[in-house]
């Protein structure tokens, strides 16, 4: 019978640390400034200005609310639709 020998144990991985290392999270970045909407030029322009220069807060903040719809139908020149046309004119008294 040939000499029986004896298994070594295989040695345990070494543990450097405990602990999970979680990457560096990355610096949080400034957002970009947006840039200033250009004027608005034509008839849109006009409106935006009497809006402005309305003395009467609340009939600013209407004017204002008004604005924010036609700014939707404005074409690139700041005109507004013909169709439109009676509705500034009754608001805005153009």
């Amino acid at each position: 019978m040939a000499p029986v020998r004896e298994i070594e144990p295989e040695p345990e991985p070494e543990v450097v640390s405990d602990t999970v290392v979680e990457p560096e999270p990355e610096p949080e970045r400034e957002p970009e400034p947006t840039p200033e909407p250009a004027p608005a030029t034509g008839l849109l322009g006009d409106l935006e200005r009497r809006a402005r220069d309305e003395p009467d807060p609340v009939r600013r903040e209407e004017l204002a609310a008004y604005l924010d719809q036609f700014r939707g139908f404005a074409d690139a020149n700041g005109e507004l639709p013909a169709n439109l046309l009676p509705l500034v004119e009754d608001v805005f008294g153009v």
